[in-house]
């Protein structure tokens, strides 16, 4: 019986590997990735948070836009039997420790320099934050801190990684316990201290099937077109772009920001739109 959200991945990989999953733009032009590279990348992040010493319940939090690491990094963090914790882009600096320290997160995958900066001004009250890993290197590659690690050396951590435990990532999601904690999606904190929900692989799944219910019905879809731009730390963002998608072998296009949605709208012609 399948047990996690990566298991689905692994399946829907094995099943259509060809078939295109993840879209991103980049310098303006899209750049596609299959479901075989969707579950190769999630084995990679995997093996490379791995090789950063997480493990069974640890945290690893993302502060980011929608885009593919995003995606990828929670996947891979549960995958690995670790819980992935989203934060809103917009959270300011006392929000972004607050929920760091509550949520005790081991790794942030942090998008760019506004959000490493935010998490820099903070870590020290943050003691068991041990890695800040940041995607766009743009003004970031020329800090010399040692808590930093580019996306281009994590991802070579986990290649290495895989080369020499080439079956544990397979392994790993085997053996993960559906009932244990998949993920903690925070509260937007508007009436007061965010709150924390801890969020199953069993949970995790059973929304999996009742979204692709909202969204398409029994009506097939092979061809489906998803366009993400709502919050993917958010519980219904998630719940459409990654279990939605993953459940309907769909393709999520990455909306460039919320400044570009209508242009985005109109270039993907998505299948489905959530508002």
């Amino acid at each position: 019986m399948t047990a996690s959200i990566p298991e689905v991945l692994r399946e829907v990989a094995g099943a259509v590997p060809n078939k295109v999953a993840l879209r991103e733009k980049e310098f303006g032009i899209w750049q596609e990735t299959t479901y075989a590279g969707y579950w190769d990348l999630v084995s990679t992040v995997g093996m490379a948070l791995w090789a950063l010493g997480v493990r069974s319940g640890d945290k690893v939090a993302i502060h980011s836009e929608n885009r593919i690491a995003w995606v990828v990094t929670d996947l891979a963090a549960q995958g690995i039997q670790a819980v992935s914790v989203g934060l809103y882009p917009t959270n300011p600096a006392p929000e972004v420790e607050y929920l760091l320290g509550h949520s005790e997160a081991k790794v942030l995958v942090a998008e760019d320099q506004e959000q490493v900066d935010k998490a820099l001004e903070v870590r020290a009250g943050l003691p068991n934050l041990e890695r800040i890993v940041y995607v766009d290197p743009k003004g970031v590659s020329t800090y010399r801190d040692p808590i930093l690690l580019s996306w281009e050396d994590f991802l070579a951590m986990g290649r290495k990684q895989r080369e020499e435990t080439p079956a544990l990532f397979d392994e790993l999601v085997d053996g993960i316990d559906s009932r244990t904690t998949a993920t903690i999606v925070y509260t937007s904190g508007t009436t007061g201290p965010p709150k924390g929900a801890m969020l199953s692989h069993k949970n995790l799944l059973w929304t999996a099937g009742q979204a692709k219910q909202i969204i398409s019905g029994d009506r097939p879809e092979k061809d489906a077109e998803f366009l993400s731009y709502l919050p993917l730390c958010h519980v219904f963002g998630r719940l459409y772009d990654i279990l939605g998608a993953l459940s309907m072998r769909a393709t999520v296009n990455f909306a460039e920001s919320i400044d570009t949605l209508v242009s985005d709208l109109a270039e993907v012609q998505p299948t489905y739109f959530p508002g």
